[in-house]
């Protein structure tokens, strides 16, 4: 029925009554600035706003929910509109709806809405693979994992740079953790990770730098640094290097001897010379390595050097203080040892009396032819840094026959 109002008269003297027929309705609507519904919001209130049509209209009530969808909140208002600010709520999911009421209980309600309250940051650090700040690696890619808390998700952008621009920007609408980039030239660069949540709260990670370096150091040796397989006859050994590297780290030095690591020393500053001394000596080898701040390493090639300030060993065998008399003057012999540990034996030769002096084939035992009487002999040997060995030896020519008396039996005489 449409709604109406009718007078009826029964005669003069009755009473005049009117009847209100009403089945309609109030006509109720949010307007602005009412919350659309599913909403996020980065504040602790909500903003309700709702008006009501109706000729006999008696209240508009504003109805609050918490998440379990029990009632925490109501306004009321008998007049049109009813708008309302729920302040001072903690975070969290709320629905809200709206009745109106007409003074013959006909009521409609307005749809449920819904809003999300969120005022935190979402959580973000570094994880677990991530480089530490400052760092400088030997590759060509860049990997970072982080570590997000948020209910809320609503996306994730890993943002990296070099030195003058942005390099790469990724968002990711998904929870997304990480990300590797790769093929990246030799630079410095810098990364942060941002987290959004879906009431638009940010946090960002601190930023980091890293440095890409896959270029060995450059080193050789310099000048005034010992020649391969060279011998001396000194105690010292000195290395001069150059070595090419914008992020040098440090020089190692490594001396050898024969048995063991002779000698490491390791200097973080620029030093590019060593002098090892007061060896002994023996054979050594050495080599130089340079690193930089991404544990790039070069080494030069390994040298040998041989120290040797000894003579050789000589020993002269033939003569000798129990074998020095011979009775002929012609191939006397010559025995001798002879050795040198370090080097080796370069040269012998021999004289007689301090005379001229005689080269000694392979350095092996000879003879030679003199005269009668006493003489001594001198042997010499040297290694090939001239360290001289020398060795001497008296003996005595005799050319006469030896004389021989016959004392028996007598000259003449008779034997039975």
């Amino acid at each position: 029925f449409e709604d109406w109002t009718t007078t009826a008269f029964n005669s003069p003297s009755e009473n005049i009554r009117t009847i209100t027929i009403d089945t309609s309705k109030p006509l109720i609507q949010y307007v602005s600035p009412t919350e659309t519904s599913g909403v996020y919001l980065n504040r602790n209130y909500i903003l309700v706003n709702v008006t009501a049509t109706d000729s006999s209209l008696s209240n508009i009530t504003i109805y609050l929910f918490n998440s379990t969808q029990n009632q925490i909140n109501s306004s009321l208002t008998t007049t049109s509109p009813n708008y309302i600010n729920f302040s001072g709520l903690s975070d969290g999911l709320y629905y809200f709806n709206a009745t109106a009421l007409d003074q013959l209980n006909n009521q409609n309600s307005t749809a449920t809405r819904n809003v999300t309250l969120d005022t935190t940051k979402p959580l973000i650090s570094y994880g677990t693979g991530t480089e530490n700040n400052g760092v400088n690696k030997s590759q060509d890619f860049i990997y970072i994992n982080t570590s997000i808390t948020e209910i809320n998700f609503a996306n994730v952008t890993f943002l990296l740079y070099n030195s003058t621009s942005q390099v790469n920007k990724t968002t990711f609408t998904s929870i997304t953790y990480n990300i590797n980039w790769t093929g990246l030239p030799n630079q410095n660069y810098t990364y942060n990770v941002t987290v959004t949540d879906l009431a638009n709260n940010i946090n960002t990670t601190a930023t980091r730098t890293i440095k890409l370096d896959t270029i060995l150091p450059l080193i050789s040796y310099g000048t005034g640094t010992e020649t391969d397989q060279s011998n001396y006859t000194r105690s010292n050994i000195y290395v001069n290097v150059s070595v090419t590297e914008i992020n040098e780290a440090n020089i190692t030095f490594r001396l050898y001897n024969s048995t063991s690591n002779y000698n490491t020393t390791t200097f973080s500053t620029s030093q590019r010379t060593i002098n090892w001394t007061s060896l002994l000596d023996g054979t050594y080898t050495f080599n130089i390595t340079s690193t930089d701040l991404a544990s790039n390493s070069n080494t030069t090639a390994t040298r040998t050097i041989r120290i040797d300030t000894t003579a050789p060993i000589l020993n002269i065998l033939i003569p000798s203080p129990g074998d020095n008399s011979f009775n002929t003057n012609i191939s006397i012999p010559l025995n001798f040892s002879v050795s040198d540990a370090i080097i080796g034996v370069n040269s012998c030769w021999f004289n007689i009396d301090n005379g001229a002096n005689n080269t000694i084939s392979n350095c092996l035992n000879t003879t030679f032819n003199t005269t009668e009487g006493t003489h001594t002999v001198y042997l010499f040997s040297n290694d090939t840094l001239n360290n001289l060995a020398t060795d001497s030896e008296g003996f005595t020519i005799s050319l006469d026959a030896p004389a021989i008396n016959l004392n028996a039996p007598a000259n003449n005489s008779y034997l039975n």
